[in-house]
């Protein structure tokens, strides 16, 4: 289940899609709402989708061996004591803090049964089991030093991602030839109050992007899935928050700008250029909160549109890809494209 049922992506999807390609003899259940369009299962495995929060996904919840999910599960569920929860989380490295700190009783009670609740839980970084393990109070022996499944992808041959690229493209009608930017901030305050106002100036950036890359610019917008985007369609950019799956666009992209985002993780990996813009920035670290100052993060900052098109203008990727590099080396970073293969294995050997 990914995104309480919402979605069919991020590491859920990438499990499943693995281990039906790769396993015969399982029956997949998805928990997914109408609109979520689940890729059918291969002839060797069977596939059955439900909706979530129905009686039916919390009967195959607790009756199946394996459940994934890349958020923690209700805590009022009751786990069968053979079955392995694995929460893969939906984020990799450590930008922003993902809960404010409590001290109240309900809040140590819910922790106390998650942590009972999770057998496995995903780790792309040892900086990462460090800060998640503090936050959840989940020991960090359980956490598995695999990397994020759904990077997986960003390390598999041309010929694969060559599909996607091109499926991207035809879907929203970019020449083979444009450069393409994908703009995708993350939400502010609360998760599902959030608002989102548009402050990055487009049309500056677009044009220093025409004059750095030398190509024609395709200006694509990611909302964050719980946000209340307060902006305009517009024909100077493409709005692409309803696709289906972000791995898919980090792929397409060719640079990125984003903010606090966990996109930043993943977007390192590919060594492609990225730039964040921030200017909320002391807002957000005085009402959210970063795990680390935002200097020491992969990508450079900027706080308004005229700092940001400066180093758009003096990017210099050489010394940006030795930024990525040590960046990575000092989060002990462990996505190297083979975190399906070790769960599977883990999860087989139990």
């Amino acid at each position: 289940m990914s995104y309480e049922g919402s979605q069919y992506s991020c590491n859920p999807r990438a499990i499943y899609e693995y281990m039906d390609k790769n396993f015969e003899g399982f029956v997949f259940i998805w928990a997914a709402t109408e609109n979520v369009n689940v890729k059918s299962a291969s002839e060797k495995n069977k596939l059955k989708i439900v909706k979530p929060n129905t009686f039916a996904s919390f009967f195959y919840i607790i009756t199946s061996k394996y459940v994934f999910t890349n958020i923690q599960l209700s805590t009022y569920i009751p786990k069968k004591k053979d079955s392995i929860w694995v929460n893969t989380w939906h984020g990799g490295g450590a930008f922003k803090k993902v809960e404010y700190p409590s001290i109240n009783l309900y809040a140590i009670i819910t922790k106390k049964l998650q942590c009972k609740q999770t057998d496995f839980y995903i780790s792309s970084s040892q900086i990462f089991t460090e800060v998640m393990s503090a936050s959840t109070n989940i020991p960090k022996s359980k956490f598995l030093k695999i990397g994020m499944p759904r990077n997986d992808i960003f390390f598999v041959s041309n010929s694969e991602t060559d599909e996607i690229k091109k499926s991207v493209r035809r879907k929203y009608g970019i020449p083979e030839s444009n450069f393409i930017v994908i703009y995708a901030p993350t939400y502010r305050g609360d998760a599902h109050a959030g608002q989102f106002n548009m402050e990055l100036d487009i049309l500056r950036v677009i044009d220093v992007m025409k004059i750095k890359y030398r190509k024609e610019i395709s200006f694509l917008v990611r909302s964050h899935h719980t946000v209340n985007s307060n902006f305009e369609i517009s024909d100077n950019f493409i709005d692409v928050t309803d696709y289906p799956d972000m791995q898919d666009l980090l792929i397409t992209a060719d640079c990125l700008i984003t903010d606090y985002s966990s996109c930043i993780w993943d977007f390192a990996l590919t060594k492609k250029p990225g730039f964040l813009f921030v200017p909320d920035l002391q807002e957000y670290i005085e009402k959210r909160g970063l795990y680390m100052d935002i200097s020491d993060m992969p990508y450079p900052y900027a706080e308004n549109n005229t700092d940001l098109i400066n180093l758009i203008s003096n990017y210099n990727i050489d010394f940006a890809k030795n930024k990525i590099n040590e960046y990575l080396q000092k989060m002990i970073n462990y996505d190297y494209g083979t975190a399906n293969a070790s769960l599977v294995k883990e999860l087989l050997s139990e």
